[in-house]
């Protein structure tokens, strides 16, 4: 249980939920909605692992109301505040995932509903039964809007096994599609980097979708921010030269 906590103690400073939390309270000021993504209802039993703001650890099992690629409804009996990060553990897969509370509502019960935010998508993460499986996956593939580049745009991206020189076909502020023979089996992290306007863009990224011969769908899971910066801009560039992408 100690391992646990420490894991939550690691990301405390995580820079990547801070900033998705500021953009949430732009937009609950602005009142526009919350949620990123359709949820459907699925009843699970979940382990989460929290501080209170005394820094006293606490663990509750908890349950699921319903689920989403960005994060759940629970429902918690421990008090929890907004911002707070939990850890969440699946009872089913074991599989670990950082979350953010991003909001509260009382229930006529002891226990409240709590709304929980990943920081990138993790539809995985739920084991939900298999006849979800493709309309997570196209929820989170239409997530952002995607941007085909041209032919002549080229990558280098690496795993433990490769090395590799790619065409990069396509291009979001979440992710990529790359071009390549022997593309890594989906859930695999590679390294990758790219020039764009104004020096490079260099990361790590989950693959998300593998077809030999065709390549892969790769989503970003680290960026820095100033290489984000230079993305965030060619994409803006792209569209506006481009609208109808």
């Amino acid at each position: 249980m100690s391992e646990n906590f420490e894991t939550l103690r690691t990301v405390e400073s995580s820079g990547a939920l801070q900033t998705r939390m500021a953009v949430l309270c732009e937009a609950r000021a602005n009142g526009r909605d919350r949620r990123r993504s359709s949820r459907r209802a699925f009843d699970a039993i979940m382990r989460a692992y929290g501080r209170r703001p005394t820094e006293q650890p606490f663990y509750e099992e908890t349950r699921t109301i319903n689920v989403g690629i960005h994060g759940a409804l629970l429902l918690m009996a421990m008090p929890v505040e907004d911002g707070q990060k939990l850890l969440l553990i699946n009872e089913v897969t074991q599989e670990q995932q950082i979350c953010r509370i991003v909001y509260r509502r009382s229930r006529k019960t002891e226990r409240v509903e709590v709304a929980v935010e990943f920081a990138a998508p993790h539809g995985e993460f739920w084991r939900c039964p298999p006849e979800w499986d493709q309309e997570l996956r196209f929820a989170e593939n239409r997530r952002f809007r995607r941007i085909i580049l041209s032919i002549g745009t080229l990558l280098i991206w690496q795993n433990s096994k490769q090395r590799v020189i790619s065409r990069l076909d396509s291009l979001s502020p979440g992710g990529l599609f790359i071009h390549a023979q022997d593309p890594p089996s989906e859930r695999d992290i590679i390294d990758l980097c790219f020039t764009v306007p104004g020096g490079y863009v260099c990361g790590q990224g989950i693959v998300r979708h593998s077809r030999k011969g065709k390549g892969m769908g790769v989503q970003f899971t680290f960026i820095n921010q100033e290489a984000r910066a230079r993305l965030a801009h060619l994409l803006d560039k792209l569209l506006t030269s481009n609208p109808k992408t």
